[in-house]
């Protein structure tokens, strides 16, 4: 079994997290497979800040994420997919040298546009939009990220600062946004997830789609409300 759609990080990743977010396992041979394909993207044409690149068929069909928003821009499918697969990279856990050194240049390479972003005014823990941060934050959720305690927190407290007041946030996709909180473990998250839950509830109950994202975006609120 490949994980690897070699004409598509997206489609690559999308097989990824289907595995992760189901809690199946992937055998060391596979996960090597895939981790050095994502070495390799890294140094690939029009990578976002050194971090894995998309491919020309993801720039030009646009992308969707682990939870069904799209992604049309060219900046946005870099970045978004770059720190996505960083992700893949860390929780792959393959141990390679090249695998350790992509994720480390990687954020690096990040991590200096978030301080550049800081120096212009952007508060701290944001990126430029809302699916970016919640990408970053997923990045950032798998561990050992330079100033992430900070960054994280600083990012939810600004988070709070959009809320709609009807259970959802300007400027972040809901559900992406859900499924990245899922992700961190930092006291100020259970407080959004508690202010999200009638919103989950409501959402569940009208949701009727049948395709997989809508399938996931259930599972998704389902494991919101039960950790409320």
């Amino acid at each position: 079994m490949s994980m690897i759609s070699a004409d598509s990080l997206a489609a690559t990743l999308d097989s990824l997290w289907e595995v992760d977010f189901y809690g199946l396992t992937l055998a060391m041979p596979v996960r090597r497979e895939t981790a050095n394909w994502l070495v390799t993207r890294c140094k690939a044409p029009r990578s976002y800040a050194g971090l894995p690149a998309p491919t020309a068929r993801d720039y030009r069909e646009g992308i969707r994420v682990f939870t069904g928003e799209r992604i049309t821009t060219g900046a946005g499918t870099g970045h978004i997919l770059g720190e996505e697969a960083c992700r893949a990279l860390r929780l792959l856990r393959v141990g390679t040298k090249r695998a350790d050194a992509a994720v480390a240049a990687g954020r690096a390479g990040i991590h200096r546009r978030i301080m550049d972003g800081e120096a212009r005014g952007t508060p701290v823990g944001m990126f430029c939009c809302g699916t970016c941060t919640a990408a970053l934050w997923r990045n950032i959720s798998s561990g050992g990220f330079p100033d992430e305690d900070r960054l994280l927190a600083a990012g939810l407290k600004t988070l709070a600062e959009h809320r709609d007041g009807k259970g959802r946030w300007r400027r972040f996709p809901f559900h992406y946004t859900l499924l990245a909180l899922l992700g961190l473990d930092q006291d100020a998250v259970e407080a959004e997830l508690r202010y999200t839950a009638k919103s989950c509830e409501r959402s569940i109950q009208a949701f009727t789609g049948k395709d997989i994202y809508a399938s996931r975006r259930r599972e998704v609120m389902t494991r919101v409300l039960k950790r409320c």
